[in-house]
């Protein structure tokens, strides 16, 4: 339907499951699948991308670390790479925000620190939940670093004030060593004002691929929902979700 509708794709490849469960241990079966679907949608021309699974730290849909995500990101990286299709990682979330507030504590870097803050709400560096989600960021992060996929990826909801784009991205192509997307960006928003300023920000951050939600989606309504860079590059592009 999206493709004949004109849209480039972005597909998110795998499980997506309506329950916490663990992430698949048959490879095997998994690379026919990302194989079978490339056989199917590749001819078309309108496949720019592949994640896969979504989300993959998010306890709503996978109920153990994403270190043990490792082999499906290898393998759908190796099936994409002799095919020339990027592939991105599904998408980190909350814990984000943590890492870098460590980053800046670390660097003692105050000014910075209060910034965060002031944007995402106070954090508290001695609690079990701080400790908890920075070590999940940095099992994330390692695991993305060690990873053959081409972009990094972060979603976040609500509205971020100006800076946090150019700050986050800057962070985590520092971290994991790949260019960084964000394909879920502030979208529960449909502020118009907030969406042309943050695109802005995207183009000048250099990001490849900013989206702030797909075409069916609750932001952007009568506003470019990508930078005019990604529209040149890409057209028009939607996330497109297949279960193995």
């Amino acid at each position: 339907m999206w493709i004949d509708a004109g849209y480039d794709i972005q597909l998110n490849l795998g499980e997506t499951p309506d329950h916490p469960t663990t992430f698949t241990r048959e490879i095997a079966r998994f690379r026919r699948f990302v194989n079978q679907v490339l056989d199917k949608y590749q001819p078309s021309g309108k496949i720019i991308m592949v994640s896969p699974e979504n989300e993959p730290p998010n306890n709503q849909y996978y109920s153990e670390e994403v270190k043990y995500h490792f082999p499906v990101m290898n393998a759908t990286a190796s099936i994409c790479l002799n095919r020339n299709i990027p592939t991105v990682y599904g998408g980190m979330i909350t814990e984000v925000k943590f890492g870098l507030h460590d980053y800046y504590k670390r660097n003692n870097d105050t000014a910075s620190i209060q910034w965060l803050e002031a944007t995402v709400g106070r954090l508290y560096p001695n609690s079990p939940n701080y400790a908890s989600k920075l070590a999940e960021f940095n099992v994330q992060a390692d695991t993305i670093l060690a990873s053959d996929l081409t972009f990094n990826n972060f979603h976040y909801k609500e509205e971020r004030p100006s800076g946090y784009i150019i700050r986050a991205k800057a962070f985590l192509e520092e971290r994991v060593k790949k260019p960084c997307i964000t394909n879920e960006g502030g979208f529960m928003t449909t502020n118009n004002t907030y969406i042309q300023q943050t695109m802005q920000e995207a183009i000048s951050a250099g990001y490849k691929y900013y989206f702030i939600m797909d075409p069916e989606g609750v932001g952007g309504v009568g506003v470019p929902q990508m930078t005019p860079e990604g529209e040149k590059t890409v057209g028009r592009v939607v996330a497109g979700n297949v279960s193995s």
